[in-house]
């Protein structure tokens, strides 16, 4: 149980970090 509770707050992070690069690619590269 800890275990899936660990990947789960990993993939919940990933997503997030994935979230800030393209909001911030999208902020330093207007279009």
């Amino acid at each position: 149980m800890s275990r899936s509770k660990s990947e789960d707050a990993t993939r919940k992070q990933r997503a997030t970090l994935s979230l800030g690069l393209t909001w911030l690619m999208a902020k330093y590269e207007p279009e």
